[in-house]
């Protein structure tokens, strides 16, 4: 329906595709309901009509008496387990508890992969059993030996205080990685009683030549170092 004068449009919520997280999907959709006002006895009935084909085959099977689809939130658990299986759980903790941060995966892209996870085998624990199990699997999993240690020394007890440093480290190894590439000095010599030192051309952005560029001995620190 279109929206009164004033009011801010009302986006519904994407389809439900069979492979998503399930639980995840219907924190958004209960928003949806919320705001939309949708009547408590008529939400398991719009919930369906945001399933996709497979889905909805498997919802089929339970056969959903009237009195079932007035109980919305045993509804959400009873459609949870029609789609994710009887095993699924047991499959998704062991795709935690052996989750590896990837060469080209940022920390946030980890900790979401890790996230949705947990949420997928843990989603009825309580917060500090999931608090637990997350730390312990985001420190294993880590691709960054030094992230990992620095985090560990500080004796950190929280997923969130442990993402939050690890970000932090994050972006200042990757500062140090690039200043560390735009400074390497390729090779360098001190000539006569000048207090002058030479860099390769190429360094500025210039051929490679056989001819050494004088620099001067009180330039910037950062400029000087490493030195091979």
């Amino acid at each position: 329906q279109g929206s009164r004068q004033g009011e801010i449009p009302l986006r519904k919520p994407d389809m439900f595709k069979q492979g998503q997280n399930f639980r995840r999907w219907t924190k958004s959709f209960k928003i949806f309901v919320d705001v939309a006002n949708v009547p408590e006895n008529k939400k398991t009935e719009c919930l369906l009509t945001f399933l996709d084909e497979p889905s909805q085959s498997k919802v089929g099977t339970l056969n959903l008496t009237r009195t079932q689809k007035i109980d919305f939130p045993l509804c959400c658990e009873l459609i949870e387990r029609a789609i994710e299986g009887s095993n699924t759980k047991n499959k998704w903790r062991n795709k935690l508890f052996q989750c590896k941060q990837s060469h080209d995966e940022s920390i946030t892209e980890f900790v979401t992969r890790l996230t949705d996870l947990a949420e997928r085998c843990y989603g009825t624990e309580t917060s500090n059993i999931k608090n637990q199990i997350l730390l312990d699997c985001f420190l294993s999993g880590i691709a960054s030996e030094t992230i990992a240690f620095e985090i560990m020394k500080d004796s950190c007890s929280d997923y969130l205080d442990a993402y939050k440093k690890a970000l932090d480290l994050e972006g200042i190894l990757a500062c140090r990685q690039i200043t560390s590439n735009n400074n390497t000095i390729v090779k360098t010599q001190i000539e006569d009683e000048t207090g002058l030192f030479a860099i390769q051309p190429s360094l500025l952005g210039e051929p490679r030549t056989n001819h050494q560029v004088p620099f001067r001995i009180d330039a910037p620190y950062s400029a000087l170092i490493p030195l091979l």
